[in-house]
């Protein structure tokens, strides 16, 4: 702050969210993360705009607040789309996912996760191909009990 460096200090608030959301103090985490919001779109960087959008999605679905975490996760992967950031947009569609999953509304969940299962593939994520394809299988399942 003393040297007016606003993209530092977006980043450091945004680095203080995310240590008060690993300690459950998810408010005062909020806070944290809105605040390094304002400051990213203050100097208009983009990637930074996403990365908070993504953070209060997350922090706003472990607070069982589902549409308020689809909003701002899905503004997170617009703009990742913007700035051509294939990962951040993967990880977007596959947040965006499981929060359709956890509301039940399955078939959209499975098309938001099958869209990161593809782009995590093209990008050689292995790891991450897995873990979304876990959860598109368990989906499939609940599907084949609902039937």
């Amino acid at each position: 702050r003393q040297i007016g460096y606003l993209q530092g200090e977006a980043a450091d608030l945004g680095n203080i969210g995310l240590i008060y959301s690993a300690k459950g103090e998810l408010e005062e985490a909020l806070k944290y993360h809105k605040e390094a919001l304002v400051l990213h779109k203050k100097v208009g960087y983009l990637q930074g705009e996403a990365t908070q959008l993504g953070n209060i999605g997350l922090i706003y679905s472990a607070k069982e607040e589902l549409e308020e975490a689809l909003k701002y996760l899905k503004g997170a992967l617009e703009l990742h789309k913007k700035v051509g950031s294939l990962q951040g947009e993967a990880t977007q569609l596959g947040n965006i996912g499981l929060i359709y999953s956890a509301k039940e509304e399955l078939e959209e969940a499975l098309k938001y996760l099958k869209q990161a299962s593809k782009l995590y593939q093209q990008l050689g994520l292995d790891k991450e191909v897995a873990e979304i394809e876990q959860h598109i299988q368990d989906i499939e399942q609940k599907e084949k009990i609902h039937e």
